[in-house]
């Protein structure tokens, strides 16, 4: 199976949040006009236009990567696997703040009861 193309993607995003194109366009301030033609992929879309599509639907750019290889979940392993690729400092910067960020939690809650 091949990878879905970023503008089926937006498209397909675009639809699920029941908005029209001309919705989706006055929404980053481009006009209807210049979106369909984007989305039917008569023009090629700049970045600039990209990043305000997806941020306009509530995408990241990972949400998008891993629809256009049609994974839907991803799984605390998959993240595992993913950290053995940083760099042993990133690593370790990464495990320091997820840390920090647990201790924050865990002490905002106690303060709750």
């Amino acid at each position: 199976m091949s990878p879905k193309t970023i503008i089926t993607i937006i498209k397909n995003k675009r639809i699920e949040s029941k908005m029209t194109q001309k919705d989706l366009a006055q929404k980053i301030g481009m006009s209807e006009k210049t979106y369909q033609r984007i989305e039917s992929e008569a023009v090629d879309m700049r970045l600039s236009q990209y990043y305000n599509l997806i941020t306009a639907l509530g995408l990241t750019e990972l949400d998008v990567i891993l629809d256009s290889f049609n994974v839907d979940t991803v799984t605390d392993k998959d993240i595992v696997a993913a950290t053995r690729l940083l760099l042993p400092q990133t690593r370790h910067n990464l495990v320091h703040m997820i840390i920090s960020e647990f201790q924050r939690f865990q002490n905002t809650n106690k303060s709750k009861v």
